[in-house]
């Protein structure tokens, strides 16, 4: 049996779910040696390891900031970070940020510092490793305004901006695509949703790598997902 699983409220997971014929789990369960978790953005998976059952993307950072640090010390581009505020153009950030939202609310006690940059586009790449030599792109969108009320920069649902699909191939700039790559392949997803900029120089930046992005953008998502995921299992 494949279960697709997330502790948390997901409807995504439970599309996922039904897409690919599988069970939607949020609470561990004793399992068969023959099943198989999807995990959908789940960092608490000792009870499934324990089992010796096999886990898609299991291998998900302990926190937002343990994935953003990785990239950096793999020199990939990120925005500048810092445990502290360096400046006035630095903003905190929480552990486990969503949507953009502590930035727009304000972050109590912030786990890390971000630097903001000058961006002219914002991006999103959903990227799949069927196997070490093979990451692919499975689909990319360009973050644009709702309206005009969307936030100036913080480029989120939340914040009045949503992505737009189907734009041609020539129009995703060309240095996006290999950092993508890299970042998933730096992190040892499986698969994940790499949020990205454009600088005011042209150059790439990693933002947030979304182990359980958002599926519903008209079913061709996932659908990409479903399929990217039965080819992994039958190992083609």
């Amino acid at each position: 049996m494949i279960y697709v699983f997330n502790p948390n409220p997901s409807h995504s997971a439970r599309l996922l779910a039904s897409t690919l014929g599988a069970k939607r789990l949020r609470n561990p369960r004793r399992l068969h040696r023959a099943d198989i978790i999807v995990n959908w953005g789940s960092r608490d998976l000792e009870w499934a390891r324990s089992q010796g059952v096999k886990i898609l993307n299991g291998s998900l950072g302990v926190s937002k900031w343990d994935e953003i640090y990785l990239l950096n010390k793999a020199k990939l581009p990120t925005p500048p970070l810092s445990k502290k505020k360096e400046g006035p153009d630095w903003y905190p950030r929480s552990a486990f940020h969503s949507h953009g939202t502590d930035f727009l609310r304000g972050v109590k006690s912030p786990a890390f510092f971000v630097q903001r940059l000058k961006i002219l586009d914002e991006y999103r790449l959903h990227v799949f490793k069927f196997k070490e030599d093979d990451i692919r792109i499975l689909r990319w969108g360009k973050k644009v305004p709702r309206g005009p009320e969307a936030h100036e920069w913080v480029r989120s649902d939340v914040g009045g901006w949503r992505l737009s699909y189907g734009l041609s191939s020539e129009q995703l700039p060309k240095g996006l695509r290999p950092v993508a790559k890299d970042a998933i392949s730096k992190l040892d997803y499986d698969w994940g949703a790499v949020d990205m900029g454009l600088t005011s120089f042209g150059k790439p930046v990693i933002f947030e790598v979304n182990s359980a992005p958002g599926l519903d953008e008209g079913g061709k998502t996932i659908q990409l997902y479903a399929e990217a995921i039965r080819e992994h299992l039958e190992g083609k």
